[in-house]
């Protein structure tokens, strides 16, 4: 076997396989993939969170999927000014690496006290797209637990004026929506081509005709399943024609439209914070496409990075706390660094019942 080559099978599909350096990374939006089967559901109830956890995750690796499980991401936890934490999962998608993120780190924490959590998952609202094993799983703890769940990316492609101005920035007034929708749709009918590699012969052409046009077109309602099938097919073709120009192209597409849904994602996720205030902890589960709009919310520093501030210390004391004592408590620890959160509250609590003893051992 080639050594620059990946070989998987996936759920009883037939082998396929992805040309390393060829077909474009799959880091960027989840977008929606049709025809596929009904999500698998819990076979029973169970009165414990950790054993119905448990069993989501093995059922959800049994789930059909549309890309192989070949992603890879990460945990990252960031701190906001108001004490919250954000615990952020993120990179390329369609990860059993994620999914264990889920059921070992988060899945414990939210057991413990469900109330203070909320869960914003990109794709979350959209059933189709449990293709995604981390986000499958994702909504399973969310019902087990009765944790609200909510999207927190806006899909740039449902947006028609948005697409059209973007067609035009890139190829001109007369361009529309559909002269560049195919290239968000083509690596994943590259990825859903049955290849089964022979050494010192290509793979299998990609088939246009394997994509659900009706289906994507009826949900994007902006244009014919003839006109996307076209778009698909001309971006098809520009890949073949020049392989070496082409992934330039698609990168700029992509950050071009990076570049206009930022401003949106950040509004969106900054007004869900707003709605669930009350929530202490909040999983944010995203592709790397839209991780940096975590770090763009005003005021969240990531958890190695914190060095505490009177904002930080203020969140993390009650609204009952003596003034006094608030600002004794800044004084002494504003600045000082902590390794994590856990360690940083329990600063600040040890230090305010310390002070807090002092008043009352001298008003007595």
């Amino acid at each position: 076997m080639d050594a620059q080559l990946n070989v998987l099978r996936d759920s009883g599909y037939d082998l396929r396989a992805i040309r390393q350096g060829s077909d474009p990374a799959l880091t960027g939006h989840y977008w929606t993939i049709y025809q596929i089967q009904p999500p698998v559901r819990p076979r029973q109830a169970s009165s414990d969170p950790k054993q119905a956890i448990e069993r989501a995750f093995e059922e959800v690796l049994q789930l059909p999927r549309r890309l192989p499980p070949s992603g890879s991401q990460t945990l990252d936890n960031y701190l906001l000014p108001d004490g919250r934490e954000l615990h952020v999962i993120h990179g390329q998608p369609v990860s059993v690496r994620g999914m264990t993120l889920l059921k070992d780190e988060i899945a414990p924490q939210a057991i413990e006290h469900p109330e203070e959590w909320v869960f914003l998952v990109e794709g979350a609202d959209n059933e189709r797209l449990e293709f995604a094993n981390e986000i499958a799983l994702a909504n399973r703890i969310a019902r087990i637990l009765g944790v609200p769940i909510r999207n927190p990316v806006v899909t740039g492609i449902e947006d028609e004026s948005m697409i059209t101005e973007l067609a035009h920035t890139l190829l001109g007034e007369s361009a529309r929506a559909a002269d560049i929708l195919g290239i968000w749709i083509l690596p994943y009918i590259k990825a859903n081509t049955p290849r089964v590699l022979i050494p010192g012969r290509p793979p299998a052409r990609p088939d246009p005709d394997s994509f659900a046009y009706d289906a994507m077109a009826k949900h994007l309602n902006y244009m014919s399943s003839r006109e996307l099938k076209a778009s698909v097919v001309r971006f098809l073709g520009l890949s073949e024609a020049y392989p070496e120009e082409y992934p330039a192209f698609d990168r700029m597409i992509h950050d071009a439209l990076k570049e206009a849904t930022d401003p949106k994602n950040l509004e969106r996720l900054t007004g869900l914070l707003e709605e669930f205030r009350d929530r202490r902890h909040v999983l944010v589960l995203v592709t790397e496409a839209n991780v940096s709009v975590v770090s763009s919310i005003p005021g969240a520093k990531k958890l190695e990075e914190i060095v505490l501030d009177e904002d930080s210390i203020r969140g993390m004391l009650s609204d009952k706390t003596p003034a006094s004592i608030v600002r004794a408590v800044t004084d002494e620890l504003s600045g000082k660094h902590f390794g994590s959160l856990e360690l940083a509250e329990q600063a600040v609590r040890a230090l305010r019942d310390r002070l807090a003893g002092t008043l009352i051992r001298a008003c007595v």
